[in-house]
């Protein structure tokens, strides 16, 4: 901008559209308030007395903004808008970012990230990808006869739909995925798998490309006092409804330092040059999209959908993310970053790096507060 400082402007001034975004997404975060409250009770406005900005009385300085707290907010409206070019590019819901904390401004780690709805691969991987991973899976498509293509089972007028997932013979030995026969045993696919272009269904009314199409539902990226930055819901969502999916590079192997704990794997193997079977790592540490800011909870109300669009082989993968339960507006959206391990499980990874003061997520069943990792590590130091 060729100003120096954004200005406060009458409402009187400003456009009918922008007022009216203005008010549908006050009343957003209304709900977002309302749950927050439900939260803390009398603590809310101490916590989050920032919920509202006041005015600066007078004209400031030539009409500028000079409350601190107005730029740093101003400062989260410019990475927001960024945030919402990609989204708009992509055809996706809006993000939006907000911060009602005393804490210091933390605009810089939200700049640091380069903001993505898609899988970059870093060069190990491309060269990977050149090879044979895994049995093809090219004949995983719908035949034209295919219409919205969310039938679990196959049925005798269509043979072949990637949505009839309970047809899908899934061999874990061989880490092969296949279509079999509708009087045949079939080992339940723990994959979605969505349409291509290769399929006969007409995209438009295809409800089988989720991950493709990407998240239509609005999110909101929520600085918590206690856990930092979080993601929250700005619409219901149903029980197995379809949130948003984990963007990032994908590597070879995981990351060090902090980057690691954006870390999240693919679930099934890639097989090496060398034999060696490892599955593919998603990082969304220095790129991806607002999934990077769900917490971890004991209790989840999300869960992981390995999900199948690029035919090369089952090991890349998306991880889409859905709802465990219905969700209402205004709730935080957490996941287990354990699949379900406790203390002491193989390949838990390291819990005190991740959480030095112990689990804040608050779950009846926590699995990892203070104490109990502090014993663990005791016991193991024996």
């Amino acid at each position: 901008s060729k100003f120096p400082l954004p200005t406060w402007e009458k409402l009187s001034s400003i456009d009918h559209p922008v007022k009216k975004t203005m008010r549908v997404n006050e009343q957003y975060l209304d709900f977002v308030e309302i749950e927050c409250r439900q939260r803390w009770k009398d603590s809310f406005k101490s916590l989050y007395p920032y919920r509202y900005l006041k005015a600066e009385k007078g004209r400031g300085r030539d009409g500028y903004v000079t409350n601190k707290r107005a730029l740093y907010f101003n400062k989260l409206m410019a990475i927001e808008h960024d945030f919402n070019i990609v989204n708009k590019g992509r055809k996706q819901g809006p993000v939006y970012v907000r911060d009602w904390t005393t804490l210091e401004e933390a605009d810089e780690s939200l700049k640091d990230l380069e903001y993505i709805q898609w899988y970059e691969f870093s060069d190990e991987v491309k060269e990977l990808m050149k090879k044979k991973l895994q049995p093809s899976l090219k004949e995983l498509k719908c035949s034209s006869q295919c219409n919205s293509c969310t039938r679990p089972k196959r049925t005798a007028d269509i043979s072949s739909c990637c949505g009839m997932h309970e047809s899908l013979d899934y061999c874990e030995q061989m880490n092969s995925l296949k279509l079999i026969d509708s009087d045949k045993p079939c080992t339940k696919s723990p994959f979605m798998v969505e349409c291509t272009k290769a399929c006969g269904c007409k995209a438009e009314k295809c409800r089988n490309r989720l991950t493709q199409r990407g998240r239509q539902k609005a999110l909101l990226i929520f600085r918590d006092h206690v856990k930092e930055w979080t993601l929250r819901t700005l619409a219901p969502f149903r029980k197995n409804e379809f949130i948003t999916w984990y963007c990032g590079t994908v590597y070879l192997s995981n990351t060090r330092g902090e980057s690691q704990h954006y870390d999240l794997s693919l679930v099934f193997d890639a097989v090496r040059e060398n034999g060696e079977k490892n599955p593919l790592i998603v990082n969304a540490f220095e790129r991806g999209n607002e999934s990077r800011f769900i917490s971890h909870s004991c209790n989840p109300n999300s869960y992981i959908q390995p999900t199948i669009v690029s035919r090369k082989a089952l090991s890349v993968n998306r991880a889409a993310i859905h709802a465990a339960r219905n969700l209402e507006i205004g709730e935080e959206i957490t996941m287990d970053y354990f699949g379900g391990r406790s203390l002491g499980d193989n390949d838990l990874g390291d819990v005190s790096s991740m959480f030095p003061e112990g689990c804040k997520c608050g779950s009846g069943n926590c699995r990892f507060t203070k104490d109990l990792v502090d014993n663990f590590n005791k016991k193991s130091r024996k």
